[in-house]
């Protein structure tokens, strides 16, 4: 296994194929639904503050088993409000991927989780897109995102309703963008099948489901097996000479009826 960051893979690998850009995707929205949920905003999302770890295997990391964690909390906000709140004047996060709310010249309401959706969109559109944004200024950017409301373009290779899942997370009105439980319900429906998938660790919490068809398949194999060995020692009961077997049994029950299973061990010592 060895990591890298988010950053540093796409400039190695370019565009990722749906499947697995689906799957990074949803890594990442799985770690925001959580930050959200306990009213934590990132603030600063973006590839460089996303590391992937990939398994040596090549295979495996074409199969979809790429781990994913969300770095650099320095400027993150905790309880955050239900309301919008009107910023300090300072912009929050990195060019590039900075809602255009945070950069209005009115002192307008932020609401710092949505931006967080905006910065997802434009993350998402680098995993999709090898459409470089060198923005030499805040400026620059500025008029890009707010005066005219430019996005990146996205490849018309990848799937409408992907395509669609991007766009929405940054649209112009906050309100009018999902929340991190809507795109991990979308991304969820687009992901394709997969034998192995990522993990996603937050804070120490970390959801496991690298594998988890291996453990499925041993426990369906054990099943089987406990199966079969019943359906034998049923078969083999009834062809042997229960008096032979069990005498003790047969003169203190006289002909009443008893329970031949707790007498499993002693009938397979006897096959």
């Amino acid at each position: 296994m060895w990591k890298k960051t988010l950053s540093h893979h796409l400039n190695e690998e370019g565009p990722l194929e749906e499947t697995n850009a689906v799957d990074i995707m949803l890594q990442i929205a799985n770690g925001m639904c959580y930050l959200h949920d306990m009213k934590v905003a990132h603030r600063d999302l973006k590839p460089g503050n996303v590391v992937v770890t990939l398994p040596n295997d090549s295979e495996l990391s074409k199969r979809g088993c790429i781990q994913v964690k969300l770095l650099d909390f320095g400027i993150s906000k905790v309880e955050v409000k239900e309301y919008g709140e009107v910023p300090t004047g300072r912009y929050m996060g990195t060019r590039g991927y900075m809602a255009p709310e945070i950069m209005a010249n009115e002192l307008s309401e932020v609401d710092a989780l949505k931006a967080d959706v905006f910065s997802f969109g434009m993350l998402c559109s680098d995993i999709l897109s090898a459409e470089k944004r060198p923005f030499g200024s805040i400026r620059e950017y500025r008029k890009y995102i707010l005066e005219d409301s430019s996005r990146p373009k996205l490849p018309e290779s990848y799937s409408e309703g992907l395509r669609s899942m991007v766009h929405e997370c940054w649209l112009p009105k906050p309100l009018e963008r999902p929340t991190f439980l809507d795109i991990q319900n979308k991304l969820t429906s687009l992901k394709r099948p997969t034998i192995l998938k990522g993990v996603v660790t937050i804070g120490g919490a970390t959801n496991d489901t690298c594998g988890s068809s291996w453990k499925v398949l041993s426990y369906l194999c054990f099943v089987l097996v406990s199966c079969i060995e019943y359906l034998w020692f049923v078969f083999r009961f009834k062809h042997v000479n229960h008096a032979t077997l069990f005498p003790s049994v047969q003169k203190v029950s006289n002909g009443s009826s008893w329970n031949p299973f707790p007498m499993k061990v002693s009938v397979w010592l006897n096959l």
